[in-house]
């Protein structure tokens, strides 16, 4: 079997499952779709949805187990599309273990030892605000106990406290389309629930 060349996708790392998500197009506002994933892999991902967004659109996926992660239209079909990934040899590094855990996870060989488990929620817009006067609309897209992700073009500094339907938290991390905020202290689903939906009150 002739080897992938140095930093090129496994060809062989591919997930079929039937997972729930949904998806952004760039440049056409915040609207969200729901979608489900037929096969994942590194290099590409298969979607089943009504309709599709036009060919070579950039696009933005949020997968459960996976995150959000981006790509462009590179096959439309009668019920869904094809998002090809474009990756470097460091991105390819870093989502290889996470496709691999969601390879063994599906097939019933790990547990999920996440120590809050990641609930892929309806996208819900969000306000988040700053203690200096900061103040960005966001979409909500998936949260736990301990935080949540949310897309949107803003970029306060890592480590900035922000508050959203009275939750404080600070930015850990950026993602290509938004970033992932922590709480204070982890928060029971209900109570995160009741603050944040539908409507959170600032």
């Amino acid at each position: 079997m002739q080897a992938n060349p140095p930093g090129a996708p496994d060809e062989r790392l591919r997930v079929f499952a039937t997972l729930s998500a949904s998806y952004t197009v760039a440049g056409a506002g915040s609207e969200v779709h729901r979608c489900r994933t037929r096969s994942i892999a590194l290099d590409r991902i298969v979607i089943e949805a009504e309709g599709a967004p036009p060919q070579n659109a950039k696009v933005f996926l949020n997968i459960p187990g996976l995150g959000i992660c981006s790509g462009q239209v590179s096959k439309t079909m009668p019920n869904g599309f094809v998002v090809a990934i474009a990756l470097d040899t460091r991105a390819v590094a870093k989502l290889m273990p996470r496709l691999g855990w969601l390879k063994r996870f599906l097939a019933r060989d790990t547990d999920n030892r996440r120590a809050h488990p990641r609930h892929l929620m309806p996208p819900y817009p969000v306000t988040l605000r700053g203690d200096d006067g900061f103040h960005a609309e966001a979409t909500l897209y998936d949260l736990s106990c301990s935080g949540l992700a949310v897309m949107t073009d803003a970029q306060p500094d890592l480590g900035a406290r922000l508050t959203l339907g009275g939750i404080s938290g600070t930015v850990v991390r950026y993602f290509e389309g938004g970033l992932a905020i922590c709480f204070d202290a982890p928060r029971p689903l209900e109570d995160l629930r009741e603050r944040l939906f539908p409507h959170p009150q600032i």
